[in-house]
């Protein structure tokens, strides 16, 4: 299992991130499922809530947690 981080959600759904090309290239190889938290989920969507982005924020979290190779841990204290 790979937890993705909000550095690599950033650069794989905005073309303009220089990390663009490597990210949608890796994510093309992964062969095991990803983790992602609740909170690297909320900076991604403070990312995206930005002018002129703004449209695609809830898009881009849909798109994450309807990934079926991808597991949501709730956001917790623990």
């Amino acid at each position: 299992m790979i937890f993705a981080d909000t550095g690599y959600y950033i650069a794989l759904f905005d073309r303009n991130d220089q990390l663009f090309l490597v990210a949608a290239a890796w994510s093309r190889t992964i062969a095991e499922p990803m983790l992602v938290s609740e909170h690297v989920l909320l900076e991604v969507v403070n990312y995206f809530s930005r002018r002129p982005r703004r449209p695609r924020a809830h898009a881009v979290v849909d798109a994450i947690v309807a990934d079926p190779d991808t597991i949501v841990a709730p956001a917790s204290r623990e």
